[in-house]
């Protein structure tokens, strides 16, 4: 540390002496001490960039979990490095765009959470420019936003169904059904979402077999179980009426590893549901479920997986993995950016939170 802060006093000594043409001594004496800098004091920075804490360091195993963003953008069929780069958006006509998310830095004025659009069309049509087009698998980004008219006709079409059809589904789940029923899907926008501005609806309609969603972990690339260790986590699930949920660990051909059924009160108030399941095997790519086995409705604000204690470091939703490299590396300290909170397209996501 002493060596570090030698080198940079020094490196200020001669550009100062640079800048003013000066001439440069500089006196050494190494066998004094001066000061002596705690081994605590080994610390890093970290921010919610490049996935450091969700997908990283937090316990979290789960994405998007609130539900907030729109409908899946598997119709645009992007590269894999590509997935997390466009997201739907919807305007005060419920007309469909797409933004962009590389620049997250870029100030944009968000309407209030209780509205039940995204941005308002004269943002959106008039937009700033980028000083250079993004070019993001193939699609043609002048500003943050894509809009609507400028998309093929085919792409209008299945974007206009997702939005306004049964299978509006927010886009880091999946639809889970078996056997012959049949269903409906809405993304719901009414003020009363648990956290942020939406909501996902799952109504098992009539029909047998099971009606529900999964979740594939960070970017759809799949979940890591370990068999005979247990994994807990957290819902906030509304119903209005007495329902049975069932909550899974899936491998990655949708087979269950664990399930068990969970009884919901049905007084249409998000209930906390506590759970615990222990996979009989593993699964390298697996997924989490949640569905319906008989007709009902539930509405999803909420949801949280993380390992037990035995994956977590001292009990903490940290995942013990990251913490152990981290420690390795002589990290005694970790400093949260605060800067990402004031700035960038999902400011309102880091207000306190309900869990």
């Amino acid at each position: 540390m002493k060596k570090h802060l030698i080198t940079m006093l020094m490196s200020a000594i001669v550009a100062v002496a640079i800048g003013q043409n000066m001439p440069v001594k500089l006196d050494i004496d190494a066998s004094r001490k001066i000061a002596t800098a705690s081994k605590l004091f080994n610390g890093a920075n970290i921010e919610d960039i490049n996935n450091q804490t969700n997908g990283g360091v937090f316990s979290q195993l789960l994405h998007g979990e609130a539900f907030e963003e729109n409908i899946e953008t598997d119709f645009l069929n992007l590269d894999r490095a590509d997935y997390s780069k466009i997201y739907v958006m919807l305007d005060e006509r419920r007309i469909p765009h797409l933004i962009t998310q590389p620049d997250v830095y870029s100030r944009l004025n968000w309407n209030n959470l209780t509205e039940k659009y995204d941005f308002h069309s004269e943002d959106i049509y008039n937009a700033g420019k980028f000083h250079q087009p993004h070019i993001i698998s193939g699609y043609r980004f002048t500003s943050r936003f894509l809009v609507f008219d400028s998309l093929p006709g085919n792409i209008q079409k299945i974007m206009l169904e997702r939005i306004n059809g049964n299978e509006q589904i927010s886009k880091f789940w999946s639809k889970l059904t078996t056997g012959d029923p049949r269903y409906d899907y809405k993304l719901i926008r009414d003020g009363k979402a648990y956290m942020g501005r939406q909501t996902q609806s799952v109504e098992f309609v009539e029909g047998s077999g099971e009606v529900g969603l999964t979740n594939h972990g960070l970017y759809r690339m799949g979940i890591h179980f370990e068999a005979g260790k247990p994994y807990d986590g957290v819902l906030r699930v509304k119903a209005d009426k007495p329902t049975i949920l069932y909550i899974s660990l899936r491998d990655e051909q949708g087979k269950v590893l664990a399930e068990k059924p969970y009884q919901l009160k049905g007084n249409d108030t998000y209930e906390k549901v506590l759970f615990e399941l222990t996979p009989g095997r593993e699964a390298l790519e697996g997924c989490f479920g949640l569905s319906l086995k008989e007709p009902g409705r539930i509405e999803l604000g909420f949801a949280f997986l993380q390992p037990g204690e035995w994956g977590r470091a001292n009990g903490y939703p940290l995942r013990k993995t990251f913490a152990d490299a981290l420690k390795k590396q002589g990290i005694t300290v970790m400093r949260y950016n605060g800067s990402m909170v004031d700035v960038g397209v999902d400011t309102y996501n880091y207000r306190w939170k309900k869990c």
